[in-house]
């Protein structure tokens, strides 16, 4: 009873804080924005409000020995102690929910959102700039990755995939091949990272796992047997990559064989120490070797 209430009055902070950041949002700026364009919404730029620490956060990584984390309303997060303090970027030209963050280094990085947003930092996240939006629809970015300075990809849904070679200054779409037997595309991909090989991967939906061996020019379909959907993964230093999705009960797939190509499947169960409403629900992990 204590872990359920617990966890309904953290979702209940979390409603406050992003209803009184929209409200924000929606103050007379100081310069008037454009007018909405059949209905597309103005892009504003993110409040800096004293409570955006209990904002919710969707990513994060490392900007060299900070912390930079990036979730709802356009809020960025900053931390330069671990984890054990954090403080609101300076400056960010976007209210919206931010899904993904990526760094080269300590000063360079990039993050993506609704809105097909993306948003550049030089000065390891301090202030941002943007670099793309797409406000004639609401297609979201789920994820983007950067390589080096220059060659960069990100993908969202509806198997959206954009592909930079300029540092992202500018964006090009890839057009995916359909599965088979199907007319189109229309996979929503929900992340991306890279192994040491340099090999990208994009976990999906249908128990699928997109690969590109060229940087996102182009892409292979990885099926795992899983029917459910796969929302993160991570390459360990020479050893295989791990995903992890989401279905009706704890499972895992793992594979040895090269690229994924052969998988076998291993359970896993919550710890008894989970609340209570996680131990009853039906959220599981997949996981798979590559």
């Amino acid at each position: 009873m204590k872990s359920t209430s617990l966890l309904a009055r953290t979702a209940l902070v979390g409603a406050l804080v992003s209803l009184s950041l929209a409200c924000a949002a929606q103050a007379p700026q100081a310069t008037e924005a454009p007018a909405p364009i059949d209905g597309a919404p103005v892009l504003v730029p993110a409040v800096r409000a004293a409570h955006a620490t209990r904002a919710t956060m969707l990513a994060s990584t490392h900007a060299g020995e900070r912390i930079v984390a990036v979730g709802d309303h356009g809020v960025v997060l900053l931390s330069d102690d671990g984890g054990r303090s954090h403080r609101q970027a300076r400056q960010v030209p976007v209210d919206v929910a931010l899904t993904s963050v990526s760094f080269i280094d300590a000063s360079r990085g990039w993050a993506a959102g609704h809105w097909g947003v993306i948003l550049h930092s030089t000065d390891g996240g301090e202030t941002w700039q943007l670099q793309r939006s797409d406000a004639a629809q609401d297609r979201p970015l789920f994820a983007v990755h950067f390589f080096d300075e220059k060659q960069g990809v990100a993908v969202g849904l509806w198997s959206l995939v954009l592909r930079t070679e300029d540092g992202g200054a500018h964006w090009q779409p890839v057009e995916l091949a359909p599965l088979q037997g199907a007319k189109r595309a229309d996979l929503n991909l929900f992340g991306l990272f890279a192994d040491a090989r340099g090999q990208l991967f994009a976990p999906a939906e249908r128990g699928m796992v997109l690969r590109s061996d060229d940087k996102g020019r182009s892409w292979s379909y990885m099926p795992t047997g899983y029917a459910g959907s796969f929302w993160s993964g991570i390459a360990a230093p020479a050893a295989p990559c791990w995903w992890r999705g989401c279905a009706a009960r704890c499972t895992a797939a793992s594979t040895t064989a090269p690229a994924g190509s052969a998988w076998t499947r291993t359970r896993s169960r919550p710890s008894p120490r989970s609340p209570a409403r996680v131990r009853r629900s039906s959220v599981w992990g997949s996981t798979a070797w590559c």
